[in-house]
Formats: C-alpha cells, structure tokens, sequence
C-alpha cells in the first residue's frame, strides 16, 4: 500500500505541514520507502510508515526530533557504525560485486550503443546526401536585365 501526506496525516495524527518537516528530518531512515508519484505527490510504502510510526513513538517518550532522530539511526544501523555501509538492515550482506558487475555490463552497452548512434546518423547523412537533388540556382529579375 501507497500512502500520501494527506493519508499519513490521518493516521499518524498530525497535520499535514508536520508530516512534510518529518519526511525531510528523517529522509535518510525513510530512503527506499518515499517518492515521487502521480502529479509529483509523495508516496510511502508500508515500511516508511512503520519507521515514521515508531518515530512517533519515540516522539512521544523523547518528545525532542533531534533526539528521536538519533535513536532512529541507531535503531537502523546507520548511524551508530556498528554495520558497514554494505550492509542491509538485517545484518545481511550485499553482494557488492554484483553491483559493480552490472555497472560494468552497463557502461559497455552504453559504450555500444552510441557506436551504433553515431553509425546511424552516418547512414543518415549519405542517405540524404543522395536522396535530395543539388540546390537549384535561384535566377532573381535583377539578373536578367544586365
């Protein structure tokens, strides 16, 4: 499920100015979980609400969003350095050598199609080059009168 600020606001109980300032404050714990939707509106998935939902938890026992913040990010790991950066929130690691393959994979058929870019627009040229007859001379009155 997808919810907007306006959805967010209803359930979490606050208002909809209050729901922005928390998904700006807490944008690195709710990477992944916002973007972008339909007509720009912002979207959050299951996961954002449960971390937006323990921040009002927190909120509640801390009352302070700095603090609320901090407990968030060690709370996730990515904040109190105890996981590296290549780890998920599980402690699981990610194949970062997979990553780095596809953009290899990636830069090469990058690489390929603007060979064949630049092939086509080649072709392109030489195709119009001979399809279009030479440019007529234009004879003007003014020539005719010498």
């Amino acid at each position: 499920m997808v919810y907007t600020i306006r959805d967010l606001a209803n359930i979490l109980g606050y208002s909809q100015d209050q729901v922005r300032v928390r998904l700006e404050r807490f944008s690195q714990a709710l990477e992944g979980h916002i973007r972008k939707g339909r007509y720009n509106r912002i979207e959050v998935d299951n996961a954002g609400l449960a971390i937006l939902q323990r921040a009002k938890a927190l909120e509640e026992r801390h009352g302070d969003l700095r603090t609320v913040q901090t407990l968030l990010r060690k709370e996730l790991g990515n904040g109190d350095g105890t996981q590296p950066p290549n780890h998920d929130g599980n402690g699981v690691k990610q194949p970062l050598d997979a990553w780095v393959k596809l953009v290899q994979t990636l830069e090469r058929e990058v690489a390929d199609l603007r060979e064949e870019n630049r092939w086509l627009r080649g072709m392109l040229e030489e195709l119009q080059r001979r399809s279009l007859p030479p440019p007529k001379r234009r004879w003007t009155w003014w020539r005719w009168w010498r």
